[in-house]
């Protein structure tokens, strides 16, 4: 029978303890602390032994096991090899989750979940540092799946890792690990020159066999270029662009430009921050979840670099995309991510149509779960609206930017109950007047049901209201989730346009936003709103509907219909294309456009 001894006393000992319950009976407790030698402790109501280190060359080490609970892992196996004989062939020193079985394999301990007091059915995605040397690190007792997204060796990110990991004895070809068996173990191969390693880890234990085939074939289907087996995925097609008449709806898609690094997203996040860093850290939540969204075509791009918006002005014109929205952002004090509109505006031979929707959100920290640590605030008084329509009204002196009748149509975005809104649009119509810029045609994005237009503003856009899509659209308690942590709602893709579809074309006349998706797990996770079940044929016939209702219902000359969105990757609503469904949403986009115009033959 085996014996178990218990290293340290101190707080992460006693945690280890609580969380280990009756797994390992300890016998008693070693500790380096001279004061607490000889002596009984309790905890958690049960009395224990504790002696000085040197008690164990009195023990039988083919039925000893050592449990490390503390910080100082390093110096306490370097202390327990040094007392000789203790890695003999039977024993293992445990650290929970954790066996050194053979001296070739010795290291320090990763990480005890149970140490950590974590529920083991959550997602881990921290990183945690080890000492040169090779690891060892037993995930689970049962099956699992576990992801390896990164390694970092000193300090930098390396993508060699077969030359670094190993599983089981076998070498593996990259970062994804996964395991159906009993007691997985990682090995992580000493190098010279190795000071530390980080990895991130994904952990899953839940209903394991299915978890792990799913993770199995949904892996595959990202990484493995010759997976693209899915019915609706779609290559790139020579189309000529489609040509947009006076009396055309002429669909406008909206224009993420977080894709390049700000010095402020640098400090505020991490060092290289952009959307692809949301984008490339989230996972599936639920069997048959989408997640992650991954680009191909353009790849990970860097809007620094003016080719990929030459790139993306060549695709969306072929594909029936008008023209691009671009998110304005514009604070108190400060202007950010305006560097790809200000070189749209700069560079004539990006000759493509624009506009402008300013967000007037303040921006938070509840991508983390912070809802009241306030980054950046919207100024509140006129002076603060004039700073901002000054700034636009370059933009809109452009022969590019986009119109209602003559003109200039810039829209509002969240606006909150601390904007004079009305207020706003005077002072914006006044200045416009004043600096020969003329009429403005201005419209927000629409809050409630059934309101009518704010004074001064010629319109409103239905935007904000596609999460409400009717009775019986959440779908949340249908869905095999990976864990139990799921705090807020699915809504059926489907469900939602079926329900926009049945709508009769004579009503109002508000902007309409077909959505191409939407689902902003890579940033909150657990706190997700997603839409499941989005495909480009379901998109093809909400946008197809919105363009019909558009023709019956815009009384201006120009018409327009918008797109969630041309790049949200990290809220999954995106045209350019992705790894599974290709080049189909701009398709689908094309195909709506002519079959309105009653083109049924796409490739005129």
């Amino acid at each position: 029978m085996k014996k178990y001894i218990l290293f340290g006393s101190g707080k992460r000992a006693q945690r280890l303890l609580h969380g280990i319950g009756d797994t390992f009976k300890v016998a008693y407790i070693i500790d380096n602390n001279k004061d607490k030698w000889d002596k009984n402790i309790t905890i958690h109501g049960k009395s224990y032994s504790v002696f000085s280190p040197d008690v164990l060359s009195k023990e039988m080490f083919d039925n000893v096991e050592i449990i490390i609970g503390s910080d100082s892992m390093t110096g306490m196996l370097a202390q327990l090899k040094n007392i000789g004989s203790l890695f003999s062939k039977n024993l293992s020193i445990k650290g929970i989750k954790f066996n050194i079985t053979d001296e070739s394999f010795f290291s320090t301990l990763l990480v005890s979940f149970v140490d950590f007091g974590v529920d083991k059915k959550t997602f881990f995605h921290n990183y945690y540092e080890i000492e040169t040397g090779t690891l060892v690190f037993k995930v689970a007792d049962k099956p699992c799946a576990i992801q390896i997204d990164k390694v970092f060796v000193n300090n930098n990110e390396i993508h060699d890792y077969k030359s670094i990991l190993k599983t089981n004895g076998e070498w593996t070809d990259g970062g994804i690990i996964q395991f159906a068996h009993n007691n997985p173990t990682i090995y992580i191969e000493e190098r010279g020159g190795i000071e530390t390693i980080s990895v991130q880890i994904h952990f899953v234990e839940t209903d394991y066999k299915k978890a792990f085939e799913f993770m199995s074939g949904f892996y595959k289907s990202l990484f493995d270029f010759s997976a693209n087996i899915n019915p609706e995925y779609v290559p790139e097609e020579d189309f000529a662009p489609i040509e947009f008449g006076a009396n055309d709806v002429k669909p406008v898609a909206f224009y993420l430009p977080q894709f390049h690094q700000i010095p402020q997203n640098n400090q505020w996040w991490e060092k290289g921050f952009t959307e692809w860093t949301n984008v490339t850290k989230t996972y599936p939540l639920f069997e048959g979840h989408y997640q992650p969204h991954l680009p191909i075509d353009l790849g990970f791009y860097d809007l620094n670099n003016i080719d990929i918006q030459r790139r993306q002005i060549e695709l969306a014109g072929k594909y029936g995309v008008y023209g691009f929205c671009y998110y304005y952002y514009h604070f108190e004090y400060i202007k950010l991510l305006d560097m790809p509109l200000n070189r749209h505006l700069e560079n004539k031979e990006l000759d493509f149509p624009f506009c402008i929707m300013w967000d007037i959100e303040e921006w938070t920290k509840r991508w983390v779960g912070d809802y009241s640590t306030s980054i950046l605030r919207i100024g509140q008084d006129e002076s603060f609206y004039l700073d901002v329509i000054k700034n636009i009204g370059k933009f809109l002196k452009d022969p590019r930017y986009i119109r209602v009748n003559g003109k200039p149509l810039i829209q509002i975005h969240q606006f909150h109950n601390s904007i004079n809104i009305s207020k706003l649009a005077r002072v914006w119509r006044d200045y416009c007047s004043r600096e020969g810029i003329g009429e403005i045609y201005l419209v927000y994005t629409k809050v409630k049901h059934n309101t009518p237009i704010i004074s001064g503003f010629d319109e409103e856009n239905d935007f904000i209201h596609f999460i409400r899509s009717g009775k019986g659209s959440d779908i949340t308690h249908t869905l095999p989730f990976y864990t139990n942590t799921f705090q807020t709602g699915v809504i059926d893709y489907e469900h939602y346009v079926d329900s926009v579809s049945l709508r009769n074309l004579s009503g109002d006349s508000v902007y309409k936003t077909a959505i191409v998706n939407f689902d902003n797990s890579a940033r909150y996770h657990d706190r997700a709103i997603i839409f499941h079940g989005a495909s480009p044929s379901l998109y093809k016939k909400c946008i197809r509907h919105f363009i019909d209702y558009t023709k019956v219902n815009q009384k201006s000359a120009d018409k327009y219909v918008f797109i969630f969105a041309w790049n949200e990757w990290a809220e999954s609503a995106h045209l350019e294309p992705d790894r599974k469904y290709g080049y189909a949403w701009l398709k689908a986009t094309r195909e709506a456009v002519l079959e309105s115009r009653g083109q049924d033959e796409i490739n005129e």
